[in-house]
């Protein structure tokens, strides 16, 4: 049997424990890391690959958002929170779905059993998937919709529930939308996750190297210039970090592998 990887966190050390033996239960689930942490947490998905995880939208020193954002698809979601609203929030920000506290196993396992239909749906999707050439992204704080060109997106960041893009027009638009969900529409033949928090355009990309000669385990990616306006040289100086985990899908990507 193929087991699905788990990574679980939750702040309060009894309603960790509920899960874990919930989910310990079941024979189809691995977990990989089951925390109070939140570092922890964030570490670890920022250097490993998950099918589930399972995350307390209240963590104290931050929010569940933040590690919502550092998963990308086909990874699937189920939230825990105290507030039916709060659950009903998160299936609008990249949740499968959500369970309240106390959670109930019978609950717990229906959302579970949704979330790995979806991972398998996905993954099946993934092979023969059309991606269309716009994007509509509700803007933040507006009911305006833009539809932008995927092909005038240089790059994305992650920012909170939100994600920021950055156009070759020189605009930058903050979306509605986690950047695990706008990755899963854009084509990844044409865009890479080069971090947890970053997406960027292949022909955006001019180098690919170590962020400096002492820091060799460190990698970025520069754009080049012709795409770089104002934003870039402000914000970015015309780099983008790579995460420990993307290096060998960049490298692949960028056809050094």
């Amino acid at each position: 049997m193929n087991r699905r990887k788990v990574v679980i966190i939750d702040d309060e050390l009894p309603a960790l424990q509920v899960l874990e033996t919930i989910l310990g239960k079941r024979p189809d689930l691995e977990i990989v890391l089951s925390t109070t942490d939140y570092q922890a947490a964030f570490d670890y998905l920022d250097e490993n690959d998950v099918d589930l995880l399972i995350v307390d939208l209240d963590l104290r020193v931050a929010s569940g958002y933040d590690l919502m954002a550092a998963v990308e698809p086909p990874t699937q979601i189920i939230v825990c929170t105290g507030s039916k609203d709060e659950g009903s929030e998160s299936l609008l920000n990249g949740a499968i779905d959500f369970v309240v506290k106390l959670v109930e196993e019978d609950r717990l396992n229906f959302a579970v059993d949704r979330a790995l239909r979806q991972l398998q749906l996905l993954e099946f999707e993934r092979e023969s998937k059309h991606y269309p050439s716009t994007v509509a992204l509700q803007l933040q704080n507006s009911q305006v919709f833009v539809n932008v060109r995927t092909a005038d997106l240089v790059f994305a960041q992650a920012d909170g529930k939100c994600t920021r893009l950055f156009l070759a027009n020189g605009e930058d638009l903050l979306a509605r939308k986690l950047i695990r969900d706008l990755q899963h529409e854009l084509n990844p033949v044409d865009f890479i996750r080069s971090h947890r928090s970053f997406v960027v355009n292949r022909v955006a990309i001019e180098r690919y190297e170590p962020e400096s000669e002492h820091a060799l385990r460190k990698w970025i990616v520069k754009l080049r210039k012709e795409v770089m306006h104002k934003w870039a040289n402000d914000n970015e100086k015309g780099q983008l970090p790579v995460g420990g985990k993307y290096r060998y899908r960049v490298e692949k990507a960028l056809g050094i592998r």
